[in-house]
């Protein structure tokens, strides 16, 4: 008898934690963001180093290139940095946007060499899947 109460406290305590766990989880919103490989877009980073200081409160990046799809993430390319992000980081870069990010194709080409020598440093592929949500976007006027 002891040890059966013994193991439904343990258990108790466990699905205790469990919920608890599972309630303070941030689920994110299923979103269908439809891209193909080579179109460009920005996306949300709540935090970045640069120049040595972080940056906190996150902003638009971009313009960057997506090169393909894991599972439901996207791996887009923003000058010599690949990152992984969630289709919730990211939104369509507009005409304006896209025509100032055109540069040469040897800069990509250097991109895929390094990936298809399996020699592209670790330090230049950040995952910011994990970091937070932008917030939702404003509804503009259209002139």
């Amino acid at each position: 008898m002891i040890r059966q109460a013994a193991r439904r406290s343990v258990l108790a305590c466990q699905d205790d934690r469990a919920l608890r766990v599972a309630l303070r989880a941030r689920p994110r919103v299923e979103r269908d963001f439809t891209v193909t490989s080579g179109d460009w877009l920005h996306y949300w980073r709540s935090q970045k180093w640069q120049s040595g200081v972080l940056e906190l409160g996150g902003k638009w990046h971009g313009t960057a290139l997506i090169l393909g799809r894991i599972g439901r993430n996207f791996v887009i390319a923003h000058r010599r940095s690949l990152l992984r992000c969630a289709p919730e980081q990211l939104r369509h870069a507009s005409s304006e946007e896209k025509s100032v990010a055109e540069f040469p194709e040897s800069e990509l080409l250097g991109i895929k060499n390094l990936l298809e020598k399996g020699q592209f440093p670790k330090s230049q592929f950040t995952d910011i899947v994990g970091q937070s949500m932008p917030p939702e976007p404003e509804q503009l006027e259209q002139p």
